[in-house]
């Protein structure tokens, strides 16, 4: 018999359960415009270099940035045969920190020699 009462009392207690958790979701989705809310917004640009025919093999693709200031940003990537080489720009050129809104000059650099180049405008906002 004292198992049957445990029994129906973990029943009556999971319902409770049930019934709170559910009357808790109503009570949060009703006081969603009350809520403080934060927002994230990335902006980037995505550099790439392909060798289209594969002859080099692997090679080291070097990516410089330079800014509105004359700062320089750099970073590189390893490439195999005729894959892509991208980078991101900012999250993947170092040294890292602010980088003023304006137009920016790149290269990419394979071998000591340039391969590519062009420009970009970033603003941070």
């Amino acid at each position: 018999m004292n198992h049957i009462r445990r029994r129906v009392r973990w029943v009556i207690a999971g319902s409770c359960a049930v019934v709170l958790t559910s009357t808790l979701s109503v009570v949060l989705a009703r006081n969603v415009d009350t809520v403080s809310w934060q927002k994230s917004v990335a902006v980037s640009i995505e550099l790439g270099v392909r060798d289209k025919e594969g002859q080099l093999g692997s090679y080291e693709a070097r990516f410089v940035a330079e800014g509105p200031k004359k700062t320089l940003r750099e970073a590189t990537t390893r490439v195999q045969g005729d894959a892509w080489g991208s980078v991101t720009f900012p999250k993947d050129f170092k040294p890292e920190g602010y980088l003023p809104d304006g137009k920016y000059t790149w290269k990419c650099v394979v071998k000591g020699k340039v391969v590519t180049k062009g420009h970009f405008a970033f603003s941070g906002d």
